[in-house]
């Protein structure tokens, strides 16, 4: 009759709430990591993102980079020890918002690079994240989740955008891409509450 009140889902291993390997980074390094990558959210309003590309740009790639990345960095080493961690998928996305760092810190790479990064992001960000979804439940399962709306939606919008400008308020746009990037972030953050 026990039997019966147990989760399957945490029997198989699937459902992810926190890692449990021994990874364990310090309670201050996850909200630092949460902070700035909220400030990066910050950092996408269109005049503070424009201002900071035109006179800070490296300081603005570093803003938006090493967060993100420090957190994936984490995810993938709390993931080794899972089933399916994923491991060449977030290595590639990682390597990619590398060098996005350089691209955007750099303003002297040609555009065709810069579309290039941007393009390659969700092709590598949405088996990830799909896989994620799939393959797990719990928080790791949300994360996977918004992982891919918040590829989609920092990816699409500004093609709405900019399609539909007139019936399209650039406010809405920053405020929507505001609060994937930050939901987004919040979801990193609990894996490691």
């Amino acid at each position: 009759m026990e039997e019966n009140n147990v989760d399957l889902m945490q029997l198989d291993g699937r459902r992810i709430d926190k890692f449990k390997n021994g990874l364990n980074p310090p309670r201050w390094l996850i909200e630092v990591l949460f902070v700035l990558m909220v400030l990066a959210a910050i950092c996408c309003w269109t005049s503070i993102m424009r201002w900071m590309q035109a006179h800070a740009s490296f300081c603005y790639a570093l803003i938006q980079t090493v967060s993100m990345t420090s957190f994936y960095i984490l995810v993938m080493t709390g993931m080794k020890s899972l089933k399916r961690p994923f491991t060449i998928l977030w290595i590639i996305v990682i390597m990619l918002n590398l060098m996005g760092l350089f691209v955007m810190g750099l303003s002297v790479v040609p555009d065709f690079i810069d579309i290039g990064l941007a393009l390659s992001l969700p092709i590598a960000y949405l088996p990830l994240g799909l896989g994620i979804f799939l393959v797990y439940r719990g928080r790791l399962q949300t994360m996977g989740l918004l992982m891919v709306i918040r590829i989609l939606g920092v990816t699409l919008l500004p093609v709405v955008y900019y399609l539909f400008i007139p019936q399209f308020p650039l406010a809405i746009l920053d405020i929507t891409v505001i609060l994937l990037e930050i939901i987004y972030a919040w979801s990193l953050r609990r894996l490691f509450a």
